[in-house]
């Protein structure tokens, strides 16, 4: 309930008063039983050892950037208290929640963003305007195209194919590749493994990725059974610090549901 969840967040007099992100998948989209499930398992996961009615978690979905992303708005408030309630603290949960994705990745058949085959040559930075970030996703998918039929083999080759493109480079760095905005004083930079001065794509370096890449996905069962301890260990704590903080019995603080 969007009004709902916008008085709450109001009525709150807390120096932070809500938590908000972005579940980002690289698929366009997925079925409405997954979003619900997936939905539901992030909640039982941050809000481990919490019951539905002590929180308020808003859901938005957006598919208008070719993905699908399910974007979440928390009153940070433990309803049943009034007391701050905090669902992410990036020093201490971040293991618990690199470790939820990768299941839910493993699980659902998704797209697993550590698989050396799906490292990307490129990195946008997320704080550009949207423009801007559209002209940075662009350049990347071009250049890629031209990596992969082989006409892009190292870093000259990339800033001779910008120019072509009409780019005028502005600086080159030891791991990036600056270039002029025609619409800004400000360069715009681009980062990422294709534009560092060491880049060059040969017979010996796709040697080397294959076999990475054969490596990463022939380990799939033990790097899953890593994750799977990580994860129970790091929502039992979460559990346990849910557990004192708002008073719950010791039988529900120590109950997880994975």
């Amino acid at each position: 309930n969007v009004e709902q969840t916008k008085q709450l967040i109001d009525s709150l007099s807390f120096a932070r008063n809500y938590t908000s992100g972005t579940l980002s998948f690289s698929e366009e989209n997925i079925t409405e039983h997954q979003k619900k499930e997936i939905m539901d398992d992030f909640e039982r996961t941050i809000f481990a050892g919490l019951d539905p009615n002590q929180y308020n978690v808003l859901w938005i979905e957006h598919r208008d950037k070719d993905r699908l992303e399910l974007n979440f708005l928390i009153p940070n408030v433990e309803l049943q208290s009034g007391k701050r309630l905090q669902p992410y603290y990036d020093g201490v949960d971040r293991t618990l929640v690199n470790a939820w994705q990768q299941l839910i990745n493993d699980k659902n058949n998704f797209t697993d963003p550590h698989d050396p085959a799906r490292k990307r040559l490129s990195a946008t930075s997320h704080d550009l305007p949207k423009n801007k970030q559209q002209l940075v996703e662009n350049i990347e998918k071009s250049l890629i195209q031209l990596v992969e039929s082989g006409l892009v083999e190292n870093r000259n080759d990339v800033i001779e194919q910008l120019e072509n493109a009409g780019f005028e480079i502005a600086r080159k760095a030891e791991l990036s590749i600056s270039i002029k905005d025609p619409n800004s004083s400000k360069n715009i930079r681009l980062k990422g493994e294709l534009y560092e001065r060491n880049f060059k794509l040969n017979s010996k370096t796709r040697t080397a990725i294959e076999e990475t890449i054969r490596a990463y996905q022939s380990e799939r069962r033990q790097r899953i059974e890593r994750v799977e301890r990580v994860f129970a260990g790091a929502q039992r704590r979460k559990c346990e610090y849910h557990g004192k903080r708002y008073n719950l019995s010791q039988q529900r603080a120590s109950t997880l549901d994975i």
